[in-house]
């Protein structure tokens, strides 16, 4: 029988199941991500002979440690947590050995150690309630209700089909996070463009753009006062707009990342020329919001781009070379069932793009949440990070793989002309404007180091800033942290961007928030001081809604 039969079998009957969950949907897709690769390291692993040699092995070790257990006399309790952790630390033993003989190439090799991985942060014993001594003793000191409190909260988060890391009801979007004053003054079937309201009596005369990212919702750059760079921004006398991308349904499922560059960037781009005729505009794009905004520049016209003051790229990638640990969901076969199945029209959920990012971080994203929550009945603590997290949005299939095809598997999007947009082909030296690129130290879904080769893609005007923290916290600081991380910078040339060796050498660590550094050289690019103006958009473009808008609440 063809061993993926059951499997078949299985993903039909839950999807024909009455029961049917977001849960059960997440599990569908998340079956369909991984038992290729799965399936072939599996297969190939059980295969080898060292797998018999090291049972062998581990056996007797086992066999060992229960004896010597037993010959001291040692409490039964202890002797099965002694037994669980050494069975654990002989079938990582085991897997790293297996791993070790098997013949595959890198990649192939480095997605089936990711895989056994996964497996082996599932098999911990911590995971389970009858081998994690933590949880036994909660249960025995709340007489049962720990246990009690766990299957609620295990029966709330399958209900939902997501994790809950934070509570829902800590945070309020347009309350205690998203709480900036401004409006909507733009809207269309994709975008909500909001206007800040300015803080200072004088405002710099060039107003700035920020593309956040479409896979996650706007507000990880406006959350809580403390951690706002909208705030920040706003405070240090720039005009400051957001784009708030609508939550795609099933009636988006057509939309492409043409649309997402005409709808989104290109018109809130031409609704701020509206508003400002007569002024330059910055623009920031951050993660994939980033990649859009750097392609969007590139085709702007000869006379369009003149009034483009700068580009930012925050934890962005242009390059696609080396794109880390998450190669190891996407390969050919995995774009192909997509352009097989929501490629035309479909809609790629949320809840399992979210457990897509948490899976490469499975120890502080999923099982420490599942000991504490589930096995230990703890209430998790309010974090406005992982509210957001939790917050997430759906992909349009046309677009998800159109950018995985051209963008992971050809990184079509460094090469000159390989790609147009809207019609115009791309090529990203024809933007002049001066360019500032931030990567952090621990990104793990950009690498810096892959972030970095954008300064070779971009013009000799270009900055970069190494800042500390990972993808979210490397550039919005934990709240109360403003102000205490390192970053590294060094202002170069052209020439001496082409090795990163010489960067690091060249490089100094400076002690504090690279906010400072960036505000700075944004306001060098922002023209001249005028008195800011009474109300926010123009007669055309009138105030629709207070921000944080409707798009983002849904």
């Amino acid at each position: 029988m063809d061993s993926a039969e059951p499997l078949k079998k299985s993903e039909e009957e839950i999807k024909n199941s009455k029961d049917f969950s977001p849960l059960g949907e997440l599990l569908q897709h998340w079956h369909k991500l991984l038992s290729p690769h799965a399936t072939n390291a599996l297969d190939q692993l059980y295969g080898l002979n060292v797998w018999q040699d090291q049972l062998d092995t581990q056996q007797t070790l086992i066999n060992d440690a229960y004896l010597s257990h037993v010959s001291a006399k040692k409490d039964p309790v202890e002797l099965w947590f002694g037994l669980c952790e050494t069975i654990l630390a002989s079938a990582k033993d085991i897997t790293q050995k297996s791993l070790a003989e098997a013949k595959w190439n890198a990649q192939d090799h480095k997605r089936n150690e990711f895989i056994t991985n996964q497996i082996e942060f599932l098999f911990q014993p911590t995971n389970f309630f009858w081998s994690n001594r933590d949880a036994i003793e909660t249960a025995i000191e709340t007489k049962g209700r720990s246990i009690q409190k766990g299957f609620t909260f295990l029966s709330e988060d399958l209900s939902r089909g997501t994790l809950n890391l934070s509570p829902e009801k800590a945070f309020t979007i347009g309350e205690n996070i998203a709480q900036t004053d401004g409006h909507v003054v733009f809207k269309n079937n994709l975008v909500e463009l909001i206007q800040y309201e300015p803080k200072t009596k004088n405002v710099k005369t060039n107003p700035v753009l920020i593309v956040p990212p479409f896979i996650n919702k706007f507000y990880i750059l406006d959350l809580q006062e403390s951690n706002s760079l909208v705030q920040h921004l706003v405070s240090q006398g720039l005009t400051v707009f957001m784009i708030s991308w609508k939550n795609p349904k099933t009636e988006d499922g057509h939309l492409t990342w043409n649309d997402y560059a005409a709808d989104g960037v290109l018109s809130t781009i031409d609704t701020i020329f509206d508003i400002y005729p007569k002024n330059k505009l910055n623009i920031t794009g951050y993660c994939i919001g980033g990649t859009l905004a750097a392609m969007c520049t590139a085709i702007l016209s000869d006379a369009k781009k003149e009034k483009i003051s700068s580009l930012t790229l925050l934890n962005t990638l242009i390059d696609f070379s080396d794109v880390g640990e998450i190669s190891n969901f996407i390969s050919e076969e995995f774009v192909q069932h997509l352009n097989n199945t929501i490629g035309k029209n479909g809609i790629f959920p949320g809840s399992v793009m979210s457990m897509v990012f948490s899976a490469l971080r499975p120890k502080e994203l999923i099982w420490n949440y599942v000991e504490s929550t589930y096995l230990k009945g703890a209430e998790p603590t309010p974090f406005d990070f992982l509210h957001w997290n939790a917050d997430n949005t759906n992909v349009p299939g046309p677009l998800l793989f159109w950018y995985l095809k051209e963008m992971y598997l050809n990184n079509n999007l460094r090469r000159k002309g390989h790609l147009s947009v809207v019609g115009e082909s791309v090529d990203l030296s024809t933007i002049a404007c001066p360019c500032f690129v931030v990567a952090s130290r621990r990104d793990h879904i950009v690498p810096w180091q892959t972030a970095y080769k954008s300064t070779g893609l971009l013009n000799d005007d270009c900055k970069f800033i190494l800042a500390s923290g990972g993808h979210v916290a490397g550039i919005i600081p934990p709240q109360n942290n403003t102000g205490k991380e390192t970053h590294y910078a060094k202002t170069t040339d052209g020439k001496s961007r082409k090795n990163i060796q010489d960067w690091i050498n060249e490089s100094l660590p400076e002690k504090g928030s690279w906010w400072a550094y960036w505000t700075k050289w944004l306001t060098e690019n922002s023209g001249g001081s005028t008195s800011r103006r009474k109300n926010v958009g123009n007669k055309r473009f009138k105030p629709i809604a207070q921000a944080p808008g409707e798009y983002v609440k849904h």
